[in-house]
């Protein structure tokens, strides 16, 4: 994780789970991270699949140029990279790993500015409905939130399990997004995620 505003919701998220695989949803105090509330947001997957913004900071509005509660999570990426992002969102929503994605993102003009998301699952009633991440650019121009963000195109991904690597959390082997998509029946015949290790790798890529 290179930025700070990342690190520290993580350590929020972290210590509020305890020994648990992640904290409940009810759990999280905004004064607790007043700091970091314009770059932050809550996912939840609706009863029909659809994962969507509950919240989101309005830093992370402005930048985009419009309120993003209630859009899909998807829309707001690069068309190539949705089938890739629902995944990891699913996974994040359920599974016990957090993921950080490094991305460029695209403004209205034609700018571009690196950003560093986080999503990280919270238990509630309905297992895996819930999801808390941050969205943080990684410098700040002076054009962004008057200049819109269009769309976020990933760059890499990497899947952190906080159980068996808390130490090493900064020093993360990323896993580049793979400029191809494969054809239609290769995609139908991947497997969920391959393993190496305790890590799961994940396919992605580019559609013309």
């Amino acid at each position: 994780m290179r930025q700070q505003q990342t690190r520290d919701l993580f350590l929020y998220w972290n210590r509020l789970r305890g020994s648990n695989k992640a904290p409940h949803r009810n759990s999280i105090e905004p004064s607790d991270i007043r700091t970091l509330l314009p770059g932050t947001f809550i996912l939840q997957r609706l009863t029909d699949g659809t994962i969507e913004f509950r919240l989101a900071g309005t830093a992370l509005c402005q930048q985009f140029g419009a309120e993003l509660r209630g859009q899909a999570f998807q829309t707001l990426f690069h068309a190539r990279d949705r089938r890739m992002l629902l995944r990891l969102t699913n996974q994040a929503l359920t599974g016990d790993a957090i993921t950080v994605l490094a991305m460029d993102g695209f403004s209205e003009s034609g700018e571009q500015i690196s950003y560093e998301l986080l999503l990280l699952p919270l238990a509630s009633e309905h297992s895996g409905d819930r999801a808390l991440g941050s969205a943080v650019p990684g410098e700040r121009p002076y054009w962004l939130g008057t200049d819109p963000i269009v769309e976020w195109k990933l760059r890499s991904v990497r899947i952190i399990d906080p159980e068996r690597e808390p130490g090493l959390l900064s020093n993360r082997a990323e896993i580049t997004v793979p400029p191809l998509v494969p054809a239609r029946h290769a995609i139908q015949d991947l497997p969920a995620g391959r393993k190496i290790g305790h890590l799961t790798v994940l396919e992605g890529g580019r559609q013309n």
